[in-house]
């Protein structure tokens, strides 16, 4: 996914949110948070972000990568 920032913007902010409030855990950019909690990230143009959330079962794993792209 592309997510568009405007190039005054210094920061976004990613609220990661799952099918089932029942994730065993969600990270993103390798930083364990809460679900559905509010995380300030600093970016920059062409900066990657990832979201990894692991399912209730420990095993199954989702990822989702967000190219920034200043505009």
């Amino acid at each position: 996914y592309t997510v568009k920032v405007p190039k005054a913007n210094t920061s976004i902010t990613v609220i990661p949110t799952s099918m089932s409030t029942k994730a065993a855990s969600i990270t993103v950019d390798g930083k364990a948070v809460a679900y559905r909690s509010s995380n300030k990230i600093a970016v920059k143009d062409g900066q990657v972000i990832t979201v990894k959330v692991v399912a209730p079962d420990k095993v199954t794993t989702s990822s989702y990568t967000f190219k920034v792209a200043m505009v």
